[in-house]
């Protein structure tokens, strides 16, 4: 290679699609996720094997590059929840690759819907409903229907009652379809369908210490649930119909308490009496 192909090389721009390992890095979720990981990974190689493994252990047989089979690697930093491993699909997912051949349910947790929809990151309702598809069957299709030849089998129900459906099912999916309807209704700014949700991500919460693999983050995980989903946010309707392209289009948003009780009282008779506007809403 010439001196001048080395420089042009050096000053061509990267791609603009390229993201930096800190903007991969979500410090809301992501150290949930990689104590989850490592947790089913761990109980994965325990019902193989009959024991439970070392860190250095878990890098032999899933090591994150073929030069760190011999250390604890990654995989000490994904035990603390420090370091997440790339996705499979990318060619540094050599991990997540050897991972889910050998243990598919381990491997499975890194694309939970649960995520995504617990961050703070910005979402459009498009996007919404995709995180919708990637539910449980049966969560899914209480949330969204059935689409089949270009026509719905089942059309979707009053989120209200989805909301107490969710409830008795009591799983850690319904807990992510909970999650799914506090932000829809915050994009749709329907306040008391919100209120009625929050109190029942409250109420699902201890699902995360039934679940393998999340009780060790229950505790930490359910306290920032209980803070993010605190308070609605306000956003002018339709805002977030598509990606802002810079900052200015982006709307303000501010705080809204849930409603007291008092206000959710008045709404449960309003809704049972079938006046006007006080169903929920439903996904699109």
């Amino acid at each position: 290679m010439t001196a001048v192909s080395r420089k042009a090389r050096s000053s061509t721009a990267p791609s603009p699609t390229r993201q930096k390992r800190k903007e991969r890095w979500s410090s809301e979720t992501d150290p949930f996720r990689a104590k989850v990981l490592y947790q089913l990974t761990v109980l994965g190689y325990k019902a193989r094997t009959g024991r439970v493994p070392r860190p250095f252990e878990l890098n032999r047989e899933f090591p994150a590059s073929p030069s760190s089979t011999r250390s604890h690697g990654a995989w000490n930093g994904i035990r603390q929840g420090t370091h997440l491993p790339r996705p499979a699909h990318t060619p540094q997912g050599m991990l997540m690759r050897a991972l889910g051949s050998k243990d598919p349910v381990a491997a499975a947790s890194y694309d939970w819907a649960l995520w995504p929809l617990a961050s703070k990151a910005f979402m459009t309702l498009r996007e919404l409903h995709a995180r919708m598809l990637e539910l449980s069957p049966g969560v899914r299709h209480m949330l969204i229907g059935s689409f089949i030849n270009g026509r719905y089998l089942r059309w979707t129900t009053d989120r209200r009652r989805e909301i107490e459906w969710m409830r008795k099912e009591g799983s850690i999916h319904a807990l992510a379809a909970i999650l799914a309807i506090l932000r829809e209704s915050e994009l749709a700014q329907d306040r008391a369908t919100y209120a009625d949700a929050y109190l029942a991500m409250c109420d699902l919460l201890p699902a995360l210490t039934r679940h393998p693999g999340t009780a060790v983050v229950a505790a930490d995980f359910g306290a920032y649930l209980a803070d993010r989903f605190g308070v609605m946010s306000y956003i002018v309707p339709g805002a977030y119909e598509e990606h802002p392209i810079s900052s200015e289009r982006r709307p303000v948003m501010v705080k809204l308490e849930v409603p007291t009780q008092e206000a959710i009282d008045e709404f449960e008779q309003n809704w049972k009496k079938g006046e006007p506007g006080a169903s929920g809403s439903a996904a699109g």
